[in-house]
């Protein structure tokens, strides 16, 4: 998410390329015992190789930049997706107004779609001609940032990121005029997602003056804690529970019961309870039964039964699943903790006064998993 002006640390790197990474406590409900084991070796081998790991920055709004066959342009997912050929502006002032018309009548609109527009011609000129194919990334400042405290602040979105000022970063803030990450690339509009790009050095990008260019990697990341008892008690539990496990989240049991959706009813549950700010899943085996049997499930009255009895007929499988749960989002956040307290030292980021990064994303042979607060990062802010 930003390095253009600075090539130096080597040290913000994101590898997002699905839209969709997974927590690792989720891949229990999805593929069951399996599962289990394999987030716990994505999470080993996170801990084993910290280079795997990188930084989700928190930017917005979302945009994709490129050459094709009919020259420059400047976008964002909507446009980008969109097959219409103004979804694909061709100048500034076809950004600014694209991005004005989808809802002019919002305060303040018109000031965003200037400033995105803004972007246009300092973002031509990053790509070289022979470029071909789309980057995508986030925007994470159109304006130099203030200086507080002696930090540029800045809050692209909900996070809000602090970068000192005699850094090196901040020498290149300090010449800035907008900032971006860059994060993963379309060779086509074809593709349905993104590749990650790694390290922002190989995005093909070129050095322009004002523009701040970063990438995912975390360069000082030297280690990362994970306690090998507690690694071993979680593999021994997986072990001693998988039948009970797998015959709770069986598809062919499931689809027979009209319960082919239940590990997306447990996710959406553990998404509830985020959204409320509620921290671990202790007794989220309870909570999902008063949440199933509640109007805030949507379930139908069929389901709602056929699921109750089958959880009754399950309690082994139904609570290892949750105890699963619980221990693979325990390791998490020791995982994500000691990431925290390493590159907060570089770059602050916090979001409601409580530090901490959104979130990492590791890419293991196992797979790709992101580790995120999700309590913290996905709760509602109260209507005012």
């Amino acid at each position: 998410m930003r390095h253009t002006d600075i090539i130096v640390p080597s040290l913000w790197f994101i590898t997002e390329t699905k839209a969709r990474i997974d927590h690792p406590e989720d891949l229990v409900f999805d593929q069951g015992s399996a599962g289990a084991q394999r987030a716990l070796k994505a999470m080993q081998h996170a801990a084993a190789e910290p280079q795997t790991v990188t930084v989700k920055w928190d930017g917005s709004p979302a945009i994709v930049f490129g050459r094709d066959a009919n020259g420059f342009t400047l976008t964002d997912n909507t446009g980008f997706r969109s097959k219409k050929p103004q979804g694909m502006p061709r100048s500034a002032a076809d950004l600014d107004s694209m991005l004005f018309m989808r809802k002019p009548d919002d305060p303040g609109r018109q000031e965003y779609s200037r400033s995105i527009a803004g972007l246009y011609d300092v973002l031509q000129k990053s790509l070289p001609a022979t470029f071909q194919g789309y980057l995508q990334g986030d925007v994470l400042w159109t304006k130099k940032p203030p200086v507080v405290d002696g930090h540029y602040v800045f809050k692209p979105n909900k996070i809000t990121y602090r970068i000192p000022v005699d850094s090196t970063l901040g020498e290149q803030i300090a010449r800035s005029r907008a900032g971006i990450v860059v994060h993963s690339r379309f060779l086509s509009r074809d593709d349905e997602e993104p590749r990650a790009i790694g390290h922002v050095a190989s995005s093909g990008m070129l050095p322009v003056a004002g523009l701040v260019v970063m990438g995912p990697e975390i360069q000082d990341l030297q280690s990362i804690n994970l306690p090998k008892a507690t690694v071993s008690a979680l593999r021994d539990f997986v072990n001693s529970t998988a039948a009970d496990i797998d015959r709770f989240l069986d598809p062919s049991e499931l689809s027979s019961r009209q319960l082919t959706n239940v590990p997306d009813l447990l996710k959406k549950y553990v998404n509830t309870r985020a959204y409320t700010g509620t921290q671990g899943l202790h007794d989220a085996a309870t909570g999902f039964i008063d949440w199933a049997q509640s109007s805030g499930s949507g379930l139908t009255d069929r389901k709602r039964q056929n699921l109750m009895t089958w959880i009754d007929q399950n309690p082994r499988g139904y609570g290892a699943v949750w105890m699963t749960a619980e221990k693979l989002s325990q390791l998490k956040d020791l995982l994500r903790s000691s990431v925290d307290q390493q590159v907060g030292q570089s770059i602050r980021a916090d979001l409601r006064d409580l530090p901490g990064h959104e979130g990492y994303v590791a890419d293991t042979p196992s797979g790709k998993i992101k580790l995120v607060n999700r309590p913290h990062f996905m709760k509602k802010e109260p209507q005012s």
